[in-house]
C-alpha cells in the first residue's frame, strides 16, 4: 500500500513538473520557427551578370546567404547601361528582395562624373533608383552639395534632394583661362 502511495505522489509531482515547466516563458523560444541560420558562407565571390553582353559585375570579401537575405563584405557592383557605367563600393550590403542597401562609408559614381558618398545607400534594382535617406556629400566636376537626403533615377538621370548646401565652380567669363 505505501508503493502505490509513493508512485501515485511520484506521478502527481512528475506531472507538475511537465506542467510548470511548460509555463516558463524560456520554453517556447525552443520553438521559434524564424531562427536566423546561414544557408551558404562565401568567400572571394566574382559574380557577373549576363545579358547580349556583361551587364555588371559583383565582387565582394565574403558573403553569407539567409532564407530571406543575403550580407556582403566589402562589396562592389559595377553596373553597365547602354550610356553609363555605375559603381556601388561599400564596406557592408545587404540585399532583401529588389533593395540592395549599402552601409558604411557607401560611395556611388556614374561615367557622368555623378559622385556621392554617404553612410547608407539603398538601391532598386526593378525601378533603378539610387537613394539615401542619411546625410550625403556629392561631388559633380568642381561641384560640391550636401543635404540630408537624395534620390537619384539613373534612368531619366534626375536627382532629388532634400536640405542641400551647395558650393558651385563658377568660372568668371572675363577670365581668359
Amino acid at each position: 500500500m505505501v508503493i502505490k502511495i509513493f508512485y501515485v505522489a511520484i506521478a502527481i509531482f512528475c506531472v507538475a513538473m511537465v506542467f510548470l515547466s511548460v509555463q516558463t516563458p524560456y520554453f517556447s523560444d525552443m520553438f521559434r520557427q524564424d531562427l536566423s541560420i546561414a544557408n551558404m558562407e562565401m568567400k572571394k565571390i566574382v559574380d557577373y551578370q549576363i545579358g547580349e553582353l556583361v551587364d555588371a559585375k559583383f565582387t565582394a570579401d565574403g558573403g553569407t546567404r539567409y532564407k530571406d537575405r543575403d550580407e556582403f563584405v566589402n562589396f562592389k557592383a559595377e553596373e553597365t547601361t547602354s550610356d553609363l557605367n555605375h559603381t556601388l563600393v561599400s564596406k557592408t550590403a545587404t540585399r532583401a528582395g529588389e533593395l540592395i542597401k549599402f552601409n558604411g562609408d557607401a560611395h556611388y559614381i556614374n561615367t557622368d562624373g555623378f559622385d556621392y558618398t554617404a553612410q547608407e545607400i539603398i538601391y532598386d534594382t526593378s525601378s533603378k533608383i539610387v537613394r539615401s535617406d542619411v546625410p550625403y556629400v556629392l561631388r559633380q566636376g568642381g561641384d560640391r552639395i550636401t543635404g540630408t537626403s537624395i534620390s537619384y533615377d539613373t534612368k531619366t538621370k534626375q536627382t532629388n534632394s532634400k536640405g542641400i548646401h551647395a558650393w558651385y565652380l563658377i568660372k568668371d567669363q572675363n577670365s581668359t583661362n
